[in-house]
C-alpha cells in the first residue's frame, strides 16, 4: 500500500504539470461490493480540465491524452489507462477486470 500511495502521488504531480488540468483526485483500493474487480492496491485518478479554449499544451483531447501518456511513462511503477470515468466502469463490469 505504501508503494501504491507513493506512485499515485507521483502520478498526480506529473498530471498537474499540465496547465489544462484544474484539479485531480484519486482513490486507492476498492469498495466492499462484489462487482468491483479492482485490486486493493490499485488507484483511480480523475482529472478535471479547464475549458478547451484555454488550453496551451494541446488543442484537442487526443493530443492532450498523448502528452499525458508520454509524461506518465516517466513515472516508475505506474501502469495507467486514460479513459472517461463512466466508460472505465462499464469496461470493467463487462470484462470483469480492472484495466490499468
Amino acid at each position: 500500500m505504501d508503494q501504491s500511495i507513493k506512485i499515485e502521488r507521483e502520478v498526480q504531480k506529473a498530471v498537474m504539470e499540465f496547465p489544462e488540468v484544474q484539479m485531480m483526485v484519486s482513490k486507492i483500493g476498492r469498495t466492499e461490493l462484489a462487482n468491483d474487480p479492482q485490486e486493493p492496491n490499485e488507484s483511480d485518478s480523475v482529472a478535471m480540465l479547464h475549458p478547451i479554449e484555454t488550453w496551451t499544451t494541446a488543442s484537442t483531447m487526443a493530443e492532450l491524452k498523448e502528452r499525458v501518456r508520454e509524461r506518465l511513462a516517466q513515472v516508475p511503477g505506474a501502469n495507467f489507462l486514460i479513459s472517461q470515468p463512466i466508460q472505465q466502469r462499464v469496461d470493467e463490469l463487462i470484462s470483469g477486470y480492472a484495466q490499468r
